[in-house]
């Protein structure tokens, strides 16, 4: 199996627009709100380095913590189809290489999204992790923690698997396992991203 970027980007959303299952949130409260592919109209978040005007980092799919106005959390994710498309992808995300912001415009977090049992709030209330409507035209947070899903075409993901070891922020999947994200197995899996996978006791 073989996805295009917008084949997966389908599938993606499907995925929800808030999640506390997938990963578990940091410190038990709050919400992940998927950010890209995006619900809405308003431009979605994006990642960049410090400094940087051009350049920036838009993933296939994207899903973020947010610690009040402080800082975030973040996991991507990417849908490479050839070798040379995951070299490119794996090398915006070297920790070894430069710090990652994470910018967000206040139009995105006022957009409305529906959430459990039909019921409609805007982002910044979904997610239950903000002291107040945020102000400022646009959020640049750091991002604390990161984790990188990449999901491969299957002969890729067989290569890749016998060929290298993943970075400590790095996961990989089959493109064939993305739309089975409800499975008890891939749930495991993503659960395994988690900040709290690191900690025996919580």
């Amino acid at each position: 199996m073989k996805l295009t970027d917008a084949q997966a980007k389908k599938i993606l959303e499907r995925w929800p627009q808030r999640t506390n299952k997938l990963w578990k949130p940091p410190g038990g409260k709050g919400f992940w709100l998927r950010a890209c592919p995006s619900a809405g109209v308003a431009a979605y978040p994006h990642l960049s380095t410090p400094g940087a005007e051009n350049f920036r980092t838009k993933p296939d799919g994207l899903y973020v913590f947010f610690h009040n106005f402080s800082f975030c959390d973040v996991v991507c994710i990417e849908s490479c189809g050839t070798a040379q498309n995951l070299y490119d992808k794996r090398s915006r995300y070297s920790l070894a290489s430069h710090s990652l912001l994470l910018v967000c415009n206040k139009e995105w977090l006022l957009e409305t999204i529906s959430v459990q049992r039909g019921t409609h709030k805007t982002r910044w209330e979904a997610a239950r992790t903000f002291s107040s409507k945020p102000r400022n035209k646009t959020l640049r947070l750091p991002v604390r923690h990161l984790r990188v899903l990449y999901t491969l075409e299957d002969n890729l993901y067989k290569s890749w698997k016998k060929n290298h070891v993943a970075n400590g922020h790095e996961y990989y999947c089959r493109h064939s396992s993305l739309d089975t994200y409800n499975s008890p197995a891939t749930r495991l899996f993503l659960r395994g991203m988690s900040l709290e996978s690191h900690f025996r006791t919580i």
